[in-house]
């Protein structure tokens, strides 16, 4: 079984994310949200 990374690209001061990585990131970041409201409800 092969792993996909799901760390977030982060650009940096003078060199920004290409626009692969933005969709990468928006694909990740609607995994993400369900996720961490699931673990937020859970610590209340």
């Amino acid at each position: 079984m092969k792993l996909k990374s799901r760390i977030m690209h982060k650009g940096t001061r003078g060199h920004e994310i290409t626009e692969r990585q933005q969709r990468i990131n928006v694909a990740i970041s609607k995994i993400r949200y369900k996720v961490e409201r699931t673990f937020g409800s859970m610590h209340r």
